[in-house]
Order: structure tokens, then sequence, then C-alpha cells
């Protein structure tokens, strides 16, 4: 699976309410998680699983960004 596809994949299972067994259903049993808080790889689907849980369930509470307001011009 190309990293667009299982990144699009990981968007629609948090936007479908997160749940572990359809996130665990896209990672393959030998999956591997770089984190750059952890520092070493996380390996196997049970963590790789948690980790994109985790990161779902931060993400979906995060808010959502403001919609970008054009600059207003100003004619003196």
């Amino acid at each position: 699976m190309s990293a667009e596809r299982g990144l699009r994949r990981w968007h629609a299972a948090v936007e479908g309410g997160n749940d572990a067994a359809v996130l665990g259903a896209m990672i393959a049993e030998d999956a591997v998680f770089h984190s750059p808080v952890v520092h070493t790889p996380q390996k196997g689907r049970p963590i790789v699983t948690a980790y994109l849980a985790a990161a779902g369930q931060t993400a979906a509470a995060a808010p959502a960004p403001a919609a970008a307001t054009p600059p207003t011009v100003v004619r003196g």
C-alpha cells in the first residue's frame, strides 16, 4: 500500500470513530512505527495500532483551524 493511500485510510478510520479494529485491519503484522518522541522503533501490529489510535484521538480533539479570511485592502 502506498503511503498516500495508507494515510487516506487512516484519516477515514479516525473520522469514522477511530475504531482500533478498523485501524488494526489496515496495519501489517510486522509493521514498524518510527516515533519522533519515543526515539526507538515500535514493532508489531498491536503497538503500531495503539500509537495510531492515540494520534487519531489527539487529532480529533484538536480544534479545527479557522477559515482563512482574505486580507482587507485599505486605500487612502
